[in-house]
């Protein structure tokens, strides 16, 4: 049996301050750029009273590879979006991970309690959904962030897949008002 090295709790210290630090890269600053071309877009055109489609981004990499860290770092960090929280009547950010496993119903659920409206009764997939975009309106939230996104596809049928991809769509459509969606996740083959 091999003896294993004990670390001491001031490595331990150490670690955890360095697990701890953000370090940005180029991709973090190409997605930074691409977020707040978004936000300079939809800030321009709430500005003039026009609703067009919003457009989306999907952060894609492998596990580990730091896509929510960075998502949320840049959200964190950036002075002209504020997040979502207690208390707060608008927000320009909400941020979910997406449940797992994952059902358009579900993830919808879980959108409404944390936009605090949890749902008291059965509704169906759509009424869930249009409660939760009633609700990202009434907050004036720009950007939805689901994380762990690849769930939302993992064993899905083409169906509910297709359901999935629908009911973002609208939601980006929306003619009153669109939101943008990030999505963060690993990629599914």
């Amino acid at each position: 049996m091999t003896k294993l090295n004990r670390l001491s709790p001031e490595t331990h210290i150490k670690l955890a301050k360095l697990r701890g630090r953000f370090v940005p890269r180029q991709c973090f600053n190409d997605l930074a750029d691409a977020i707040r071309d978004l936000e300079d877009r939809r800030r321009a055109e709430i500005s003039q009273g026009l609703f067009p489609e919003a457009k989306g981004l999907a952060v894609i990499g492998n596990s580990g590879s730091g896509k929510s860290t960075g998502v949320e770092y840049f959200f964190y960090q950036h002075d002209t979006l504020s997040l979502l929280a207690d208390g707060k009547e608008t927000a320009d950010v909400a941020s979910f991970v997406v449940p797992s496993p994952a059902t358009l119903k579900g993830v919808g659920i879980s959108c409404l309690s944390g936009l605090g409206y949890p749902l008291m009764r059965d509704r169906t997939a759509g009424i869930i959904w249009e409660l939760v975009h009633s609700h990202l309106r009434e907050l004036q939230v720009m950007f939805l962030h689901l994380d762990e996104a690849q769930d939302l596809m993992g064993s899905q049928s083409e169906r509910e897949m297709l359901a999935v991809v629908n009911t973002l769509k609208t939601v980006m459509q929306n003619r009153h008002w669109p939101e943008s969606i990030i999505l963060s996740g690993y990629q599914i083959y």
